[in-house]
């Protein structure tokens, strides 16, 4: 080696300093990955639980509506006129109704569809805690 130059920084601390900056590099480059997975997660999140609210709204307007409807069944002095007719047409009109029901003083007396349902007929859901 020539005795008349002089290096600032010797190659092993030359090595070590470039080793630091590639290794802070690499972490920075990891740091903003990793929050771009969180964001995205975020994201993705928020879309899912809008979903939900909207889901739920459209569940309760529908199920709103048909309460009603089936309200409009009973005339001023409590008799249920064309309750199966128009139970029906709610029932096929509605993605989340799986069964309606009349409850006069809370006894179950008009569902639709009956079948699969007549075990239910008679229920006095009050006095089930």
């Amino acid at each position: 080696m020539n005795k008349g130059t002089k290096t600032i920084f010797s190659p092993i601390l030359s090595g070590f300093l470039v080793g630091i900056f590639v290794f802070c590099i690499g972490l920075m480059i990891a740091s903003l990955r990793y929050q771009v997975l969180i964001q995205h997660q975020e994201r993705e999140s928020k879309e899912v639980l809008e979903l939900v609210e909207q889901n739920i709204e459209r569940t309760i307007q529908e199920s709103y509506s048909a309460a009603l409807t089936l309200a409009l069944t009973v005339n001023d002095e409590g008799e249920v006129k064309n309750f199966n007719k128009i139970a029906e047409t709610l029932y096929k009109n509605s993605n989340v109704v799986d069964v309606l029901e009349l409850v006069p003083d809370g006894i179950i007396k008009y569902v639709y569809p009956l079948e699969g349902n007549e075990s239910v007929i008679g229920y006095d859901i009050l006095s089930d805690p």
